[in-house]
């Protein structure tokens, strides 16, 4: 129960950072906008302070950010 809840806010916040305009070039995306604002989000949560300790949480947790 506990899981699909989070799974729940997990889209809910996923489907309001989609509503931000992604300004890059569509051929040179790599990972979604709302996947990077939320990575960004949960990696500060999470402590980090910088690009590089967001990046390194980011790869310990890409499951957690990408289902």
């Amino acid at each position: 129960m506990e899981e699909m809840v989070v799974k729940d806010r997990r889209r809910l916040l996923l489907k309001h950072f989609g509503e931000v305009k992604d300004p890059r070039d569509r051929a040179e995306v790599m990972y979604p906008m709302p996947q990077v604002l939320f990575l960004g989000m949960c990696a500060s949560i999470a402590g980090c302070d910088d690009y590089d300790e967001i990046a390194d949480w980011g790869v310990h947790h890409l499951d957690f950010i990408r289902n």
